[in-house]
């Protein structure tokens, strides 16, 4: 097998999309947005890496559509810290529209432009970095006698700055103005459509690359030349002066100036291209064992083979060094004569000098995981690369690979293995992968994380046995092509007779095949095999009969990941299988029938093309075909098989109902829906594809223990989690009306009151019956709800500057309703810096008028804003149940002041008047240690302020047995004196108690999860439930009080040690919808906070404790070695040691730590 055949071809997908699908696109973009994964960090293979050319920030895109930036300094690295980290969105849909292949930056990185997979066929934008505005957006003209351009990828910007230079998976090469026209054409281009200046010639294997030549690089040797170097390999030159001379099947001619394979003797096709050396040298990635080094002159080629089975996955050129990096990807050795495709783990060779001395040999380092991008730093000896087991960015020095500055990593991982368990109850993943298994269903390794699906919740039960991958049935087995990774078959022997079954996949859409699973034959079913791939499954019935030339087209298509599946297992019952993918979620699909027709989804009535049945979330229901549609257009495949349009007479009836019995999914089905009497005519369209019943994203710490998730209903968007940042690791990405306009992105937790619906989920997860979550949801025929119903008016904050001047900062904030609804305006409206609540619209004895914009001007005092990085934040609450929010970086440049350490440290032993109140108390025993844990925790703090620290000053007050009163006084005490760049720790060890609305009247208002889920309350010594207000300090009050308060800030929690508080998410009633100050709590939801006389305090503190005293764990609490202590450091040292603290106290149950935001702040708090 050679590494040309073997190598993962990232191939561009064939999407034929005409002017009305696309709109059906446009519209259903925004009535049904998709939710994606926004959890810190990237997701899915990454396609481009660069710094921009200042050196000031690396940039990223790929699979997750969007482009992520992250400032770079010599002193940090990467910062990584989400508010510094600019994250930008241009127009996406579903699992693959909006996928970035290829980007490029002006030269300070104010600008990007991005190219891949558009809404529209070959769309590029411009995007704002500041502001993440469209700056520009276009795409060729659709022109009679043209063909589909598809896929973007390449672009670059002209050095003037104002044009950009892209090419298109045809070979088309384009320039394009990206002066802003006054107002948008017909078709919805901000500015004029690009002009085609040439055109690669088509390759010469056109059955390997489907008629497809990919511009791979895009340059300006000069003003007027745009130059090209295309996926065969050959450099093309065209005149900019050609633009306008393009006619449909006639591009603008060019000239070949050489072929990079010239000197070769095997053609290999081009992955990678760049343009090195000031210019002179190209710098080639093969499909093949070699990279190449071109003289742009073509005069001279410099070759640096690989191993065998080895492949350049990535390169990187740096300019000050002249070094070369490669990223090295290689299958794994072969054990017989047929293997399935496999990879190991990656390395990075570094060549001194290449040019100038070929022959050295590099040095090699190794890399877990795929090396999918590198980008030397301009100016420093530092290697960003992009790629790994969890889709990290790490930036590594040259000459101290071993201690890399910075990773970025997000909270979610690739689920490498995934199982069911043989009852159906439980569903696991391993996210660490096996870089040696050579079976593709058995990728992952390592612990399993379970979910109990009838609970919906962890669980740690590992008696139930799993179902497992069934790697063959009734005598059928998998098994590969031995020189083509894209092509698997079926193979039996049957009678004596070997039978083989190709197992037909669309190479363009699906790519490769990575996993299966079969399912034995039934009464009702033969053998099938259900085969992952890029963005889903395919099901096969094996029935060697319908096979045609030996190829097997599939029964269904399972569309719903966006990136590569990575595990598929199916329930003992075959209802229904679930898959894992490089999305880092799971997705659980059905496997019945649906009533109407087994894969679409409907029926019609015979004497007419009449929709007499639609099955709830199948295809049909999707495309949005109801019960008594009457079709007057059916196309199948673009072929039109009725129309009965403005007197057409096309087609029959007949001809129409057969072609609805058994569609081919995959195939497009274009329904015209007439008129009627209320309804106006409408289209709509299907591929037949069938959607996932429901998804879960598992996030995970740094040790990989998953501390949130979130499961969610693919149809409707519905979702539940009980931990305190699942919904706000997930959201939705929501297109602007307008092709020109900014996209929008919404936490789940944003529409908690509207889409948190628990009991649906827990239907849905139960029964695998997407219908009859829905009826239980909406009645009989229900149907989808459009995001654009609750979608609220976004929020703009205009800017004059982003520094703050002694005069401070003033702001303008706007909100525009889309369209005549009320109540998508806002009703209420804060203003934060940092997790200080400024101020808050409307104002005292006034209300906001619904029925106009709302537009207020605002200066921020100088004194609100600490020294360095500000964040400056807008929350819009409407009356429909949103929020919107509006986010912006501004820098104070003045001196930090004297900081100081405050620290508020309340404790609560003696509950002994709790247990003398009236009869239906709950009877609180006494806390052993509470006292002596605040009393140590201010011990250690005090040491933490000095000369050289980062704190001039500590001043802890501690609250032993406190009143309410005394507790109250004490924070509006600090809120009067505390000053922005001072840092107060707040710390309670006490009981904390759940009042539900059967022990009285709640507020009308929750800061957190839904007041009907209960108000937490901090008890105080003389707590009764019958006095909450008098004897407790409510979760409410308390972040309330802290808003006041303008300081950075820490809570430290430690209230959850017996009752029904060690059932409820604490942290999840303490976050006001998602500003407030960090907060680490001693244990999850379900668990209980421990004391044990061996260590003399809560086990919670002792951890704290002990990664304080520099004489025991600081050292290691101090993970990156700065001689600091950052929040994330203090965090990922307590849960790493309470593990080992469980065990000396001889405790089972266990103990987890949890925080808010689940990506703590990496800036120093304490240092000693």
């Amino acid at each position: 097998m050679t590494a040309n055949s073997i190598y993962f071809v990232i191939a561009a997908a064939t999407f034929f999309v005409e002017p009305a699908a696309a709109q059906q696109f446009d519209r259903r973009a925004r009535e049904e947005p998709e939710i994606v994964v926004e959890a810190g960090g990237r997701v899915g293979p990454c396609d481009v890496l660069r710094f921009t050319r200042d050196g000031k920030y690396l940039f990223a895109a790929g699979d997750d559509k969007v482009v992520r930036m992250w400032p770079h300094t010599v002193k940090d690295g990467l910062e990584t810290d989400r508010a510094k980290v600019s994250t930008l969105r241009w127009r996406a849909w579903r699992e693959q529209r909006g996928g970035i292949k290829a980007a490029d930056a002006t030269p300070d990185g104010a600008k990007v432009v991005v190219g891949g997979y558009g809404m529209k066929p070959s769309t590029v934008a411009v995007l704002d970095r500041a502001t993440g505005d469209t700056l520009a957006i276009t795409w060729p003209l659709s022109r009679e006698g043209d063909a589909n351009f598809n896929v973007v990828t390449a672009v670059a910007f002209h050095p003037d700055g104002n044009r950009v230079g892209f090419g298109t998976a045809d070979g088309s090469l384009w320039i394009w103005d990206t002066a802003r026209l006054k107002k948008p054409d017909l078709d919805g281009r901000s500015t004029a459509p690009p002009a085609r200046v040439g055109k690669h010639e088509p390759p010469k294997d056109r059955a390997a690359t489907g008629g497809f030549n990919l511009p791979r690089l895009i340059y300006f040797p000069d003003n007027d030349t745009f130059v090209s170097v295309a996926q065969s390999g050959q450099v093309y030159s065209c005149p900019l002066a050609n633009a306008g001379k393009d006619t449909p099947k006639q591009p603008p001619l060019g000239k070949e100036l050489f072929n990079v394979n010239a000197a070769e003797r095997d053609d290999a096709r081009v992955y990678r291209a760049e343009l090195i050396d000031d210019g002179k040298w190209l710098l080639i990635a093969s499909v093949d064992e070699k990279v190449l080094l071109c003289s742009v002159d073509g005069k001279k080629t410099i070759k640096l083979p690989l191993g065998v089975d080895q492949f350049p996955r990535s390169v990187a050129w740096n300019a000050k060094s002249r070094q070369l990096a490669i990223g090295v990807g290689a299958a794994l050795p072969k054990k017989d004569s047929t293997r399935f495709y496999s990879e190991g783990n990656d390395q990075i060779w570094i060549y001194a000098d290449p040019i100038a001395e070929p022959d050295l040999q590099p040095r090699k380092f190794q890399h877990t995981g795929r090396a999918e991008g590198l980008a030397f730093h301009p100016t420093e000896p530092q290697l960003a690369i992009a790629g790994g087991e969890a889709d990290e960015v790490t930036l590594r020095k040259l000459a101290d690979w071993d201690k890399p500055p910075s990773v970025v990593r997000g909270a979610g991982r690739r689920p490498w293995a995934v199982n069911v368990s043989e009852n159906g109850k439980v569903v696991g993943v391993q996210v660490e992968r096996d870089a040696k298994s050579l079976n593709p269903n058995a990728r992952g390794t390592g612990a399993w994380t379970r979910f109990d699906l009838s609970r919906l919740k962890p669980t740690l039960d590992e008696n139930q046995a799993w179902m497992n991958p069934r790697a063959e049935a009734d005598g059928w087995t998998v098994v590969p092509h031995r020189e083509n990774r894209f092509i698997w078959f079926a193979e039996r022997t049957r009678d004596g007779k070997k039978e083989s079954l190709q197992l037909l996949l669309n190479r363009g859409g699906d790519q490769a095949p990575t996993c299966f699973t079969f399912l034995p034959a039934s009464n009702e079913h033969p053998t099938r095999v259900i085969v992952g791939h890029y963005y889903g499954c395919t099901l096969f019935e094996l029935v060697p009969s319908r096979a045609k030339n030996g190829e097997l087209p599939g029964t269904r298509i399972f569309t719903g990941h966006a990136g590569e599946v990575t595990s598929v297992v199916a329930s003992k019952d075959q209802t229904w299988f679930a898959t894992g993918g490089t999305d880092q979620t799971v997705a659980a699909w059905a496997l019945k029938d649906w009533k109407g027709e087994p894969g679409l989804g409907a029926k019609f009535d015979e004497d007419g093309v009449r929709v007499a049945l639609v099955d709830a979330g199948s295809p049909a229901w999707e495309a949005g075909l109801r019960v008594g549609d009457v079709l007057d257009l059916l196309a199948v495949n673009k072929d039109v098989v009725f129309d009965r349009r403005s007197g057409a007479k096309v087609g029959t009836v007949a001809a129409a109902l057969e072609a609805l019995k058994t569609p081919r999914p995959g195939i497009e089905l274009f329904f015209g829906i007439a008129a009627k009497e209320n309804t106006p005519r409408r289209d709509t369209l299907t591929t037949v594809r069938q959607r996932p019943l429901w998804k879960w994203f598992p996030a995970f710490d740094s040790q990989n223990r998953m501390n949130d998730w979130v499961v969610w209903m693919w149809h409707g968007s519905y979702y539940h989690t009980k931990t305190a940042n699942g919904d706000r690791l997930v959201g939705w990405h929501v297109n602007h009306p307008e092709p020109s306009g900014r996209p929008e992105f919404y936490q789940l937790q944003q529409f908690e009151k509207l889409f948190h619906l628990p009991d649906v989920v827990e239907k849905l997860a139960v029964t695998g019956d997407v219908g009859a979550a829905l009826v239980a949801l909406s009645g009989d025929n229900p149907a989808l709800v459009p995001f654009t119903k609750y979608e609220p008016a976004p929020v703009r904050v205009a800017l004059k500057q982003l520094d703050v001047k002694e005069a401070g900062l003033p702001l303008t904030i706007s909100m525009r309703a889309r369209g005549t609804n009320p109540d998508l305006l806002p009703e209420r409206v804060e203003l934060w810096v940092n997790d200080h609540l400024v101020e808050k619209w409307p104002l005292p004895g006034k209300t906001l008028d619904s029925k106009k914009p709302f537009d207020e001007p605002f200066t921020i005092p100088a004194n609100k804003f600490r020294a360095g990085d500000n964040q400056v934040t807008v929350l819009a609450f409407n009356a429909a149940g949103g929020r919107a929010e509006e986010m912006h970086l501004v820098r104070n440049a003045r001196e930090g002041t004297d900081a100081n350490l405050l620290a508020l440290l309340t404790a609560v032993n003696d509950y002994s008047d709790t247990r003398k109140n009236v009869a239906g108390a709950r009877k609180f025993g006494d806390l052993q240690n509470a006292h002596d844990d605040a009393n140590a925790l201010g011990t250690e703090l005090e040491k933490y302020a000095g000369p050289k620290l980062l704190y001039a000053k500590a001043k802890v007050d501690l609250q032993l047995d406190p009143e309410r009163k005394t507790f109250a006084e004490e924070l509006a005490r600090i809120a009067a004196t505390a000053k922005p760049d001072d840092t107060l720790v707040v710390f309670f060890a006490g009981h904390g108690d759940l009042l539900m609305p059967k022990d009285g009247a709640l507020p009308k208002e929750g800061r957190g999860v839904l007041v009907g889920e209960g108000e937490f309350l901090f008890c105080c010594p003389n707590y009764s439930p019958l006095k909450p207000r008098a004897t407790a300090y409510s979760a409410e009050e308390l972040f309330a009080a802290l808003a006041k308060i303008n300081c950075r800030k820490i809570v430290l929690l430690d209230a959850c040690h017996s009752g029904r508080t060690t059932t409820a998410n604490v942290l999840r009633r303490c976050v006001p919808n998602g500003q407030g100050p960090m907060i680490i709590a001693a244990c999850d939801w379900g668990e209980q906070s421990y004391e044990h006389p061996k260590y003399g305090h809560g086990l919670f503190t002792f951890a704290l404790l002990d990664a304080l005293d520099t004489k025991k764990g600081y050292r290691k609490a101090d993970y990156d070695t700065d001689g600091a202590l950052s929040p994330d450091e203090l965090y990922g040292y307590v849960v790493s040691k309470l593990p080992s603290l469980l065990k000396g106290a001889g405790l089972k149950e266990p103990q987890s730590p949890v925080c808010f935001p689940h990506q703590l702040s990496k800036t120093p708090l304490l240092k000693r």
